[in-house]
């Protein structure tokens, strides 16, 4: 409520009541005192950050009554305007990667309030804070142009509604671009021939995103493709720019491990997911025997300059060195000569953008 106040919105969100029912999900004071990055609430603050402070709480607030009797895994438009998704599995509600702690706790004749244990912050914002804290994003390039798409949906194939809704939100174009060199595979995968120039749509944007949704152990960094971020869309562009790609997905139990503040840090899930794709496409098959025949090589990733390393081990590959290494889990999730998708067991840490992951704060949900 301070900071509604500190926005000037409590007018204009009364003006909307007065047309609409509507819910807010609302940060408790303990997320918010205890666990909110500090820098990042100063930038809230700032005198001259308004508009984004605005925005931040416009995508908390959704204009439709929806309580938690009423919960499904749908995607809605914000007073923001930007998409948010909701989810509901074994009574487990949750918004976007925020956990429903206190379901229905103001119920009245123009809306409703839900208690959620994070905030939640539209890409916009993380990238103008990430902009105002690093003066930019470096080793970003963008790309020239953008592939036009198919938005021919009606012949989609059947996928998990909540995923096929997310797709329907993503825009047309991410604020963190993705431009990976091309590579020289040390024992590239066969893939198809340079002839083909189909394009990279939703169609095949939602077989990958579901093929990992539906594996098992896999939905979370699924949701961070298509949920959280764009990312999955910026990977079909580079696609339909002639690029290949391999995509190292952590399991679940992995996701896991990630601290709430990696999550919301401005730019971590985006370096995060840039440096568990390999700008080649490889399958286990490929890299197995490469790193059998050569033993330690390196893969250049979308997270500009970094690498990482590859090598044999316990009868797989194994990417990273030390405790900070991950195996692959489950080979092969998807393939289809442009996209390849390997499971693995931890999430790998960037040497520049990654620091030590340590245990979950007291009171921090991480989404499971």
């Amino acid at each position: 409520m301070e900071l509604v106040e500190r926005a000037a919105l409590l007018e204009p969100l009364e003006k909307v009541v007065g047309k609409t029912n509507i819910t807010i999900f609302a940060p408790r004071n303990t997320f918010l005192d205890q666990h909110l990055d500090p820098e990042f609430k100063n930038f809230l603050l700032e005198p001259g950050n308004v508009k984004e402070l605005r925005r931040v709480l416009q995508y908390h607030v959704v204009p439709h009554r929806i309580t938690a009797a009423e919960w499904s895994n749908i995607s809605l438009r914000t007073l923001s305007r930007d998409g948010l998704s909701l989810h509901s599995h074994d009574r487990n509600l949750r918004v976007e990667l925020s956990t429903i702690a206190s379901p229905d706790s103001i119920v009245s004749h123009d809306g409703v309030v839900h208690g959620i244990d994070s905030m939640l912050i539209p890409k916009s914002v993380q990238y103008a804070f990430a902009q105002k804290k690093k003066g930019g994003i470096p080793n970003a390039v963008f790309p020239e142009s953008a592939p036009e798409f198919d938005e021919a949906i009606s012949q989609l194939p059947e996928v998990k509604r909540e995923l096929l809704d997310f797709l329907l939100l993503a825009p047309d174009s991410s604020p963190f671009p993705y431009a990976p060199a091309p590579e020289l595979a040390p024992a590239p995968a066969p893939g198809p021939s340079s002839a083909h120039h189909h394009i990279y749509g939703y169609e095949e944007v939602a077989d990958f995103v579901s093929a990992l949704a539906n594996y098992g152990g896999y939905s979370e960094i699924a949701e961070l493709l298509v949920n959280l971020t764009s990312f999955a869309w910026d990977m079909a562009k580079l696609v339909n720019e002639g690029h290949r790609l391999t995509v190292l997905a952590p399991n679940d139990h992995a996701i896991d491990h990630i601290t709430a503040e990696q999550l919301i840090a401005p730019g971590g899930i985006e370096a995060l997911l840039m440096y568990h794709v390999l700008s080649e496409y490889q399958t286990e098959e490929s890299m197995y025997n490469t790193v059998r025949r050569l033993g330690k090589v390196t893969y250049s990733t979308l997270h500009i300059p970094h690498k990482v390393t590859a090598q044999e081990s316990e009868g797989t590959v194994q990417f990273g060195e030390g405790e900070n290494s991950a195996l692959i889990y489950d080979q092969d999730i998807f393939t289809d000569g442009r996209i390849s998708i390997q499971g693995i067991n931890k999430v790998l840490k960037s040497p520049a953008a990654l620091v030590d992951v340590p245990a979950p704060a007291p009171g921090v949900s991480i989404p499971t």
